[in-house]
């Protein structure tokens, strides 16, 4: 079965999405980083503005819910008043993925600064391209949602490459900026071979062409390495449940915290662990971490189930023993995991698909499963 389109687009702090519960406004915080009074900010913005509810994404930004049409010119003007917006359109249209523990003033931090202030000048981009900044000794983001990866070089300088590339094109500082819109030119005029088609992400576009760079033999410099949830050299990596924070999940990281850094894979980095009655995930041997849902209604228009709601039941009566992968869709589109899972429940005018060993817009193997059955039937699964 093809997966269905998804609807919408990825929204930015000035071009909010309508969903199921109000306007979704994303918030990109510079280099990942956010201080304890931005914190505070976002909390008393999203109780103000919105419904209490944000959403950490795959791409380490934050995104306030429920805010009504009315009240979204206000949140914007505090936003911007705060420091959380971009100083315009195109610099809040810009995705950059910074790696995790990048110190001020290394390889990275200072070519993410490059991008940050070149934002006016790059050409239009589609609103789904991203750059990945992963410069340190370890590389965390080999597996981020991005287009363009910029890294260390293993002969020295910067390497860039291309999503789906495994070698890539050496520049140094001075030429950074240079370079890229070089590869971005290419990129943009295969583009323009297709008008009526939409935007590919670069990694698709590599499956049918060569990168400008082709067979150059410069390999990144570091090893991959996979983030954890866990104890980090003196922090600490935490993650949301789900993907879900509250206002009030802000304001108890500000109060303990003079700074934390949201990463990729929905987890934030702390220098102290919330208080023992939050709820936010911060062992590794937690079930929560092998579940992957979306929001589900009422958050999204296209769910019919309470994904979140499923997924809480599931681990709270102990019928998911996390010794699989599970993923928990509200509809077909899979947005949570575009990759195979274990299991895969997925909604349907209110009652319940399950598809093992695939995706949720795949053929399932039972339907129409009520949701006072269905904690049962996945524990039979789960087992």
């Amino acid at each position: 079965m093809t997966r269905p389109a998804a609807k919408g687009w990825c929204p930015t702090t000035r071009r909010p999405m309508m969903s199921g519960d109000g306007l979704l406004v994303r918030v990109k915080p510079a280099y990942g980083r956010l201080d304890a009074q931005a914190l505070t900010c976002l909390a008393d913005l999203s109780d103000q503005f919105g419904n209490g509810v944000l959403d950490l994404t795959s791409r380490a930004n934050l995104q306030i819910r429920g805010v009504s049409e009315q009240a979204y010119p206000a949140l914007l003007s505090s936003l911007q008043t705060a420091g959380l917006a971009g100083a315009n359109l195109k610099a809040d249209q810009l995705n950059l993925t910074l790696a995790p523990f990048t110190g001020k003033n290394s390889l990275g931090w200072r070519c993410a600064d490059y991008l940050y202030a070149a934002a006016d000048d790059l050409p239009e981009l589609p609103a789904k391209f991203g750059f990945s900044v992963d410069c340190g000794e370890k590389r965390y983001l080999t597996n981020a949602s991005a287009d363009l990866f910029i890294e260390a070089a293993s002969g020295g300088g910067v390497l860039l490459r291309c999503a789906g590339s495994t070698d890539g094109l050496v520049t140094d500082e001075d030429n950074l900026l240079t370079s890229v819109r070089t590869i971005l030119d290419w990129y943009l005029g295969l583009q323009a071979g297709a008008p009526d088609t939409p935007p590919v992400r670069m990694r698709k576009l590599l499956e049918a062409h060569d990168p400008p760079y082709r067979a150059t033999g410069h390999l990144p410099h570091a090893p991959e390495h996979q983030l954890a949830v866990g104890p980090a050299t003196g922090l600490h990596i935490i993650a949301a449940p789900y993907g879900q924070l509250t206002a009030g999940d802000l304001r108890q990281l500000a109060a303990a915290n003079s700074s934390v850094q949201i990463t990729t894979g929905r987890m934030m980095i702390v220098e102290t662990l919330p208080g023992p009655d939050s709820h936010l995930i911060t062992t590794s041997e937690d079930k929560r971490l092998s579940v992957a849902v979306c929001p589900g209604a009422p958050h999204c228009p296209s769910a019919s189930v309470r994904t979140r709601d499923l997924a809480d039941s599931l681990v709270r009566t102990g019928a998911w023993s996390g010794g699989k992968t599970l993923h928990i869709s509200g509809c077909a589109k899979g947005c949570a995991a575009p990759e195979a899972r274990d299991i895969c429940i997925v909604g349907r005018d209110g009652r319940f698909d399950i598809v093992e060993k695939g995706c949720a817009w795949q053929a399932p193997s039972s339907t129409g499963i009520l949701t006072t059955d269905i904690l049962e039937r996945v524990s039979e699964l789960g087992s």
